[in-house]
């Protein structure tokens, strides 16, 4: 059983005196919800503490590293993976928020220098005046998703299919070690010039992407920056197999072809576009914002469709497709056309991508399922040749365990998605009848949250949920799958190779000796 610590009078007067008494919360009720995630909890920060400056976080490190803490750093709070959750009873929360300033937009040398707690839907609001945005440009929880957060999870979505990762646009760091010294990376480590490039010698910056913030804090970074198309086009398919949607999907992302390129299956096409608060196609406020951005011929379009069709569709495709001019998005949907057809496919209404792309960061409903179902995913990235067969081994597992699945009502479903051109995303989905907790409270909108029958609690199905998953994440594993928001919930260590660990670890040591920074992360320093 992990031993709980207390904060002394000493270290709780330091942290009021670095930060201001109220950016330093210490309400119990305040200290349970920043201690779970999207899905759970585990031990509960000693306190959530709120700096808005890298001189206060240094201060706040420093002070933890003399009373023998931990620090977690916390951007948006929507990760499902243990990023963010305490291990040990010694843990204190950090709140990146109020390091939010856009420091510099630089439209001649294409660059932006943000702060990380900055949100994805902040930076692009600043960004689009100047018909900019970066290569990738968030994660659809992007209201509230922070950029250090996705560029520690190396997430994925606006911009994944054509330019790949988060990773991918990063050009330059600031970095708080555990010793509270900042380590400048990419072309953030020269003394002179703007941080325009980020390969000049070893890159340092790599070493933080993707790291599930187990190496340092990010406390800035300067992001490349392309022009925003001048030209967008929607469409929409249906296949009968995720045998064919997945070789459809693969062909045109090593063709270059999409922006954007994800798809459904069956379960979700229907529930989460047909039911409850996703019921996003026929609602007005949605149907504004196409109007407002694609105009009101494309509303009416979408008003007229509905959503009958889906009704119609097994595996449901959508694209995005982008270029300078129309002729170029118009081949190009051509050429995606004939990959379809090629493929089985039928063409349907283009009404679920319309509506995405005009409202790329909407609330964050989707953290339930529509009639207000606890809702979790586990995902693994593998190459195009292994994309059919991962699908297929997760579908036997589900036919072994058909009974548990119909005896606790846990749907299952799948999110796919392309990542550049090398890579294929599976993420299944499971919804199960449970109570929801604080974090779904206070993140899903009143008006839809209000709107759920309370569920009781239950604890069976949540462990079935949990055995299944786990078990897929085994599945995941075999098939050498990468991951993103790795956390403390992906096998990390089980996928290095001895060395590749062994260095991994010498690396840990060395930018954190001591393990002040989130321990357990990847599975470093576990034992602290």
């Amino acid at each position: 059983m992990t031993e709980t610590h207390t904060l002394s009078t000493e270290t709780l007067a330091g942290f009021r005196g670095s930060v201001g008494e109220e950016r330093v919360i210490t309400n119990p009720d305040e200290l349970r919800y920043y201690s779970q995630d999207v899905y759970r909890s585990f031990e509960t920060a000693l306190a959530f503490i709120q700096p808005e400056n890298v001189q206060q976080l240094g201060e706040v490190i420093s002070l933890c590293k003399e009373a023998g803490l931990c620090i977690v750093a916390r951007g948006g709070g929507m990760s499902y993976t243990d990023s963010y959750l305490h291990g040990t009873g010694r843990g204190v929360s950090i709140d990146m928020r109020r390091m939010n300033r856009i420091i510099d937009i630089n439209t001649q040398d294409m660059i932006v220098t943000v702060e990380c707690g900055c949100t994805w839907q902040k930076l692009n609001e600043a960004l689009s005046p100047h018909g900019l945005r970066p290569p990738y440009w968030g994660p659809l929880s992007g209201t509230r998703a922070t950029i250090g957060g996705a560029l520690s999870q190396n997430s994925v979505f606006w911009g994944g299919t054509s330019h790949g990762t988060a990773a991918e646009s990063v050009i330059g760091l600031d970095v708080l070690l555990g010793n509270a010294t900042v380590l400048s990376t990419g072309a953030h480590g020269k003394k002179d010039g703007v941080p325009f490039l980020r390969h000049d010698g070893p890159d340092l910056t790599g070493l933080f992407l993707g790291d599930s913030g187990a190496l340092g804090i990010k406390t800035t970074a300067t992001l490349r920056l392309v022009s925003i198309p001048a030209v967008v086009k929607y469409a929409s398919f249906s296949f009968d197999t995720h045998q064919q949607i997945c070789a459809a999907m693969s062909e045109i992302a090593r063709k270059g072809l999409a922006a954007e390129c994800y798809g459904f299956d069956p379960f979700l096409q229907n529930s989460r576009v047909l039911g409850g608060d996703a019921d996003i196609i026929e609602d007005v406020k949605t149907l504004a914002r196409v109007a407002n951005k694609r105009g009101i011929k494309e509303s009416a379009k979408i008003a007229a469709s509905g959503r009958r069709f889906i009704k119609k569709v097994q595996w449901g495709m959508h694209v995005n497709v982008e270029d300078r001019c129309e002729a170029g998005a118009d081949h190009a949907l051509a050429e995606i056309r004939k990959i379809v057809a090629e493929n089985n496919g039928d063409e349907i209404p283009n009404s679920l991508p319309t509506v995405v792309g005009a409202y790329p960061f909407p609330p964050t409903n989707s953290m339930v399922g529509p009639n207000g179902e606890r809702w979790v995913p586990i995902h693994g990235k593998v190459a195009h040749s292994q994309a059919v067969d991962t699908i297929d081994k997760i579908q036997a597992l589900y036919r072994q365990n058909k009974g548990a699945l119909e005896k606790y009502d846990i749907n299952t479903g799948y999110l796919l998605c392309t990542v550049g051109n090398t890579a294929f995303l599976v993420e299944p989905v499971y919804y199960w009848p449970d109570e929801l907790n604080e974090v779904h409270r206070r993140n899903v909108e009143p008006d839809v949250f209000n709107g759920f029958a309370p569920a009781a609690a239950n604890p069976e199905a949540r462990s079935e949920v949990d055995r299944i998953r786990n078990e897929v994440r085994n599945i995941f594993l075999a098939q050498g799958a990468v991951h993103f928001q790795i956390g403390k919930y992906y096998p990390y260590r089980d996928s290095r190779r001895a060395s590749a660990w062994a260095m991994l670890e010498r690396i840990k040591n060395l930018l954190d000796e001591g393990g002040v920074i989130n321990p357990g992360q990847l599975g470093l320093n576990e034992e602290a």
